[in-house]
């Protein structure tokens, strides 16, 4: 199979990240897909995590403390 490659990649993830922050069910979701990238590989760190979602290691270490604290994704939303 042809490796498929996004035309105007940067410009595509900045809309992405834009939307993201600007709703909170999407960024919601956002921070739980981060937690599944940690669940499916529990060797993957927090600072690759973050490069790939555009935040900071410490709001991703942030997303796993809460959710180990709660026992809940529901942390993540914002109040």
């Amino acid at each position: 199979m042809q490796r498929l490659e996004l035309n105007s990649a940067n410009e595509i993830r900045e809309m992405i990240l834009s939307y993201f922050n600007k709703n909170d069910e999407a960024k919601f979701i956002h921070r739980l897909h981060g937690i599944l990238l940690k669940i499916e590989n529990q060797t993957t760190t927090c600072d690759s995590i973050a490069a790939l979602f555009g935040q900071s290691p410490r709001s991703v270490s942030s997303w796993i403390k809460k959710v180990n604290q709660a026992g809940t994704i529901e942390v993540l939303r914002d109040s």
